[in-house]
């Protein structure tokens, strides 16, 4: 019934239990409880990834962004962080940022990525309610070995409203 967490002596094991406690409630669509996790993390004030996808799945995409660019601009190699920062630029109302940030995720595709691109491409695409080409990247995503692990796939908020859709379930029968 109910979670109670306490701080403990490791703040970034703190921030991570609060971000993972608050993406389970954002999964179980209880949006109040999971704003209450990720303003958590916000609290802890750390300018790292977790807060700025706490800002994110709060949808206040203004804050995510700030903090987002700066991560990137630290590590440019970070496809994740870049497919985020293009949902943000995308929300935000910036087009042509987003649709920059998508060409750049695109032209980091390699071979022996195993469906990475792919996935968050599915993400992008989700995340601006473009369901076919989510689904579409999502199942070229599996079958160039993405693999399902505890944020991917149905753990994922971005694929919520497709949870129980005849698509997503072969997805995730992929392999079987």
């Amino acid at each position: 019934d109910k979670i109670k967490l306490t701080s403990i002596s490791n703040s970034s094991d703190w921030e991570d239990i609060c971000f993972f406690v608050g993406k389970e409630f954002l999964l179980n669509r209880n949006i109040k409880m999971a704003n209450e996790y990720f303003n958590r993390v916000i609290g802890e004030n750390s300018q790292n990834l977790n807060m700025a996808l706490a800002f994110y799945f709060k949808k206040d995409y203004s804050q995510a962004e700030l903090i987002l660019e700066k991560l990137y601009n630290s590590n440019v190699n970070d496809n994740n962080i870049l497919t985020k920062l293009a949902i943000v630029y995308y929300k935000n109302g910036n087009k042509l940022k987003s649709q920059q940030a998508i060409e750049k995720l695109k032209s980091n595709f390699k071979e022996y990525q195993f469906g990475e691109i792919d996935y968050y491409l599915a993400q992008f695409f989700a995340a601006i309610n473009d369901k076919d080409n989510s689904i579409n990247y999502l199942l070229k995503a599996v079958a160039h070995g993405f693999n399902y692990t505890a944020d991917s796939f149905q753990n994922d908020p971005h694929f919520l409203e497709y949870k129980n859709s005849k698509e997503f379930i072969k997805i995730l029968s992929f392999w079987n």
